[in-house]
């Protein structure tokens, strides 16, 4: 099976923008941002709330509607999705899941300057807060028993805090190379 697209999830700060990017610039394929739609929308109703309490009090009706949109977009093919529900995409979609410990999470988090003003151990609870609002927008989007986590959903589960970012990309083009093989 050849795959034309890749679908790329995983926790909170665990590398998925950075993996995207370095995908995009190599295979040439158009990266898309299921976050960054929120972000915008966020951003565009100038409303002080953080973002992550703006999110997990957004509608079902919205998030199913981006959620199939994006779908679609996908689905053309040539785009590395940044995405938290990779199990929606065809099988022409290599599924990817990123994690890494809650500590190395937040220690990245803190180097980028993402939460300006906050120690670790406060953007480990705000990483932890973040996955369990992602579960349940999940499983009020798929059901009561989804999870994003289950390995069952992906073709491939990457720790990137035991590989370089380089590693990382090299074990998705290999995963495509042998879909590749075997058609």
């Amino acid at each position: 099976m050849k795959y034309h697209s890749i679908a790329i999830s995983g926790l909170p700060g665990a590398g998925k923008s950075g993996l995207a990017k370095k995908l995009s610039i190599d295979l040439k394929w158009k990266t898309s941002s299921i976050g960054e739609i929120w972000r915008e929308r966020h951003k565009e109703q100038n409303i002080s709330v953080p973002f992550e309490d703006y999110w997990k009090n957004t509608g079902i009706s919205d998030n199913k509607k981006i959620n199939d949109e994006f779908l679609k977009l996908v689905n053309r093919g040539k785009i590395i999705a940044d995405t938290r529900y990779a199990h929606i995409y065809s099988d022409k979609t290599l599924k990817v899941f990123v994690t890494a410990p809650v500590v190395i999470r937040a220690l990245r988090a803190f180097k980028s300057s993402k939460y300006i003003g906050k120690d670790c151990e406060s953007i480990e609870q705000i990483l932890e807060t973040r996955e369990k609002d992602e579960v349940m927008m999940g499983r009020k989007l798929y059901g009561d028993t989804y999870d994003y986590r289950s390995p069952e959903h992906y073709d491939l589960i990457i720790d990137s805090g035991l590989m370089s970012v380089e590693k990382e990309y090299n074990a998705i083009l290999n995963k495509m190379q042998l879909s590749i093989a075997a058609t």
